[in-house]
């Protein structure tokens, strides 16, 4: 899944990449280090009400979550991305922005 955009906002937004054997990709504001062909953000917000979810149900890996913008990030929500119950490892995530960050929360579970 991804949220682009000049400004992205997520207010009270629940964003679900769970899946049974591996959680899924989630890019907001861009990909890692706003690398790539991905349109970034120049400012990207995620309220303290947001989840963003890449969970492996079973068996997997948890996903990936990036939460980028070229100038302001600003994160305060929820990342859980966990490995599966019967085997499998945490997944990968970013929080960044390439001018400034303020995190107001933590960002895995």
């Amino acid at each position: 899944m991804q949220v682009l955009g000049e400004e992205v906002a997520l207010t009270a937004a629940s964003i679900n990449a769970d899946g049974v054997n591996g959680g899924g990709t989630v890019l907001i504001g861009g990909e890692y280090l706003g690398q790539r062909d991905i349109p970034t953000a120049q400012t990207t917000t995620v309220d303290a009400g947001s989840v963003i979810s890449v969970n492996a149900r079973q068996t997997g890996d948890g996903g990936r979550v990036i939460v980028w913008s070229d100038g302001t990030t600003e994160f305060g929500g929820q990342i859980p991305a966990q490995g599966g119950a019967i085997a499998g490892n945490g997944g990968f995530v970013e929080t960044s922005g390439a001018q400034q960050l303020t995190v107001a929360n933590t960002a895995t579970r």
